[in-house]
C-alpha cells in the first residue's frame, strides 16, 4: 500500500474516531444525526480504503508467485538445454539433437529448434514423411532411407 493510501486510511479512522468522541456532548437530535451520517460515511471510506489495499496487495502476492514460477521453469529449462546440441541435418535445417551420455535411458531424438530458443522442450514427431512440432507447428521433411532431415 503506497505511503499517501495509508495516510489517507490512518486519517479517516482518527477523523471517524475523534467524531465519535463528539457525539457523547451534542445534545440536539438534528446535529447528533448529522454527526453520526458523518462518522458512518467515515467509515465506509475507511473500509473501503482497506478493501481496496487489501486487492492490491493480494494481486501483488499473486504476481510474485507467478515471477517465482517462470523463474524455477527457466531455470528448470536451462538444465534441460545443457542436455541438446544443436544439430544441422542433410538439407542444412537446424534441429536440437539430445547428447548420447545425457540420454538418460530416452530414445535419441530431436526437438524443435524454435521452441528451443523458447525454452520449450517440444520433441519432433514424425508424420507420415515429416517431423512435425506439435508446440510450434513447424515441420521437416524425412528421409527415412538416409536419416536425414530437410527443414
Amino acid at each position: 500500500m503506497p505511503v499517501f493510501e495509508t495516510k489517507a486510511l490512518f486519517d479517516a479512522i482518527s477523523y471517524t474516531a475523534s467524531a465519535v468522541k463528539t457525539l457523547k456532548s451534542i445534545d440536539d437530535r438534528v446535529k447528533l444525526n448529522e454527526a453520526i451520517y458523518s462518522v458512518q460515511e467515515s467509515l465506509l471510506s475507511a473500509q473501503q480504503m482497506a478493501l481496496d489495499s487489501q486487492q492490491e496487495m493480494t494481486a501483488i502476492v499473486e504476481a510474485k508467485g507467478a515471477l517465482e514460477k517462470e523463474i524455477a521453469s527457466l531455470r528448470t529449462f536451462e538444465a534441460e538445454k545443457a542436455r541438446y546440441a544443436m544439430h544441422e541435418t542433410e538439407a542444412g535445417g537446424i534441429t536440437y539433437l539430445v547428447k548420447e551420455d545425457a540420454r538418460n535411458g530416452e530414445p535419441s531424438h530431436h526437438i524443435c529448434a524454435a521452441c528451443y530458443q523458447k525454452s520449450v522442450k517440444s520433441v519432433l514427431q514424425l508424420k507420415g514423411l515429416n517431423l512435425f512440432c506439435g508446440q510450434c507447428g513447424s515441420s521437416s521433411e524425412y528421409h527415412p532411407r538416409s536419416g536425414g532431415f530437410i527443414v
